[in-house]
This record gives structure tokens, C-alpha cells and sequence, in this order.
């Protein structure tokens, strides 16, 4: 019987692995998203933080030095507020991109997996047609052997 060349497997293989390793992408990008949503949201709690201070320390009366230095820390947290807003859509898209790799692995995976199954039937099939071509070859003999032996049996008396 011939040796199956399974073509096929080593594909799927590859495939699997390059699946598997945008799995883990995947997941180090969700990680990243995740971070980038907590540094988000705490500098939007510090700035709800530093407006309700700000709103106690006015009703209190506030010199004009602590309002200048509140005024300052509240442009810092604004512009680090936009600064996290933009690393959290860039984490966004870097994660949708990985997914959408991810998913075009699965379906290869898919793909690859249903033409190895497709090459192992037609495989299969062949060698039984050989097996069954090699039967009847030797069956065909076999008949034709005993026919002659009995031709020569007959002739002889």
C-alpha cells in the first residue's frame, strides 16, 4: 500500500499555529484595551475629584494662587484625558484588527481541514480501487490456472 502523502495536515498544521499565536495577540491587545480603559476612567475620576475640591474650596473662599494651581492641575488632567481617550481608540482598533486575523485563521483552519478530509476520502477510495484491481487480478489467474489445469486434465482423457 502506498504511503499517504497528507499535504494537507501539514498546511492545517501551520495554519493552526499562526491561529494560535493571534490567539495570544488577542489576547495581549484585549489586556492593553483593558489598561487603557482603567487609566481613562481614573482620569476621569480625578477630574471629577478636582472639580468637586474645586467647587468645596470656592464656597470656602479660595486665594487667587490656589485657584491659578487648580486651574493649571485641571489643563493637565484635560490634556492627559485626551491623551487616554486616543491610546483607548488606538487599542480599540489594534484589538478589532486581531480579532478580524483570529477569524480569517479560523476559517482557513476550516478550509484547510475540509480539503484534508476531502484528500483522505479520494486517498482511501484509490487504494481500495488498487486493492480490488489487484483481487480481481488475482482471481483471474487463479480461474484461468484452474481452467487450463482442467483443459489438460480433460484433454488427456
Amino acid at each position: 500500500m502506498a504511503q499517504y502523502n497528507d499535504l494537507w495536515q501539514r498546511l492545517l498544521d501551520v495554519n493552526t499555529k499562526q491561529k494560535e499565536q493571534a490567539q495570544l495577540q488577542l489576547a495581549e491587545a484585549m489586556d492593553r484595551q483593558n489598561q487603557a480603559e482603567e487609566r481613562l476612567h481614573k482620569t476621569q475620576q480625578a477630574i471629577e475629584q478636582l472639580n468637586q475640591h474645586m467647587v468645596n474650596q470656592q464656597q470656602q473662599g479660595i486665594s487667587s494662587t490656589d485657584l491659578q494651581q487648580f486651574s493649571q492641575y485641571a489643563h493637565y488632567l484635560h490634556s492627559q484625558l485626551m491623551t487616554e481617550q486616543r491610546a483607548l481608540l488606538s487599542a480599540k482598533h489594534y484589538t478589532s484588527t486581531i480579532q478580524h486575523r483570529v477569524r480569517q485563521f479560523m476559517t482557513e483552519e476550516k478550509k484547510w481541514l475540509k480539503l484534508k478530509e476531502k484528500q483522505l476520502k479520494a486517498y482511501v477510495l484509490e487504494q481500495r480501487r488498487k486493492e480490488q484491481k489487484e483481487t480481481d487480478e488475482v482471481a483471474r489467474h487463479k480461474y484461468w490456472g484452474v481452467a487450463a489445469l482442467r483443459s489438460e486434465q480433460f484433454d488427456r482423457a
